[in-house]
């Protein structure tokens, strides 16, 4: 999956999109063991029809005191494998650092089919390495 990334922080930002490929250390629970992270938004099951647009959205606070004026990255998955950031006019991610510690990433997928159909997980890490994620099913119906 191929996806455009944009990113702002009251200008330009360039998100840290490497990929390491390791998200065996990305907790399933809202906020980190030590209480650093932290989901205010978590993704949800959402069920649309062919042809429709969808919206999946996260938003992420960095609790630690010592690191609030740093940058939480962010990472999608469509079913474990993570969507390029290598640019495609269907989907499109967002990623936008609100204030310090605090950030909302979404992405955007047009005329949607049913091989959209799966699990979309939000992947959060903050300066400390701390790593949470939310996950949702976005099922995609026929429209006849």
């Amino acid at each position: 999956v191929y996806a455009t990334v944009t990113t702002s922080l009251s200008s330009e930002y360039d998100e840290d999109l490497e990929d390491d490929g390791d998200y065996a250390d990305y907790t399933d629970i809202n906020t980190t063991p030590n209480g650093t992270l932290q989901f205010l938004r978590e993704l949800t099951n959402v069920t649309k029809s062919a042809g429709e647009t969808v919206k999946l959205r996260c938003e992420i606070k960095n609790l630690d005191p010592n690191t609030t004026n740093s940058l939480i990255a962010v990472k999608w998955l469509m079913d474990f494998a993570p969507i390029s950031p290598h640019g495609n006019k269907k989907i499109k991610v967002f990623i936008k650092h609100k204030e310090p510690g605090l950030t909302t990433s979404y992405i955007k997928i047009k005329s949607l089919e049913p091989t959209d159909t799966g699990i979309y997980s939000c992947l959060a890490s903050g300066p400390n390495g701390d790593k949470i994620k939310s996950e949702g099913i976005l099922n995609v119906t026929n429209r006849w």
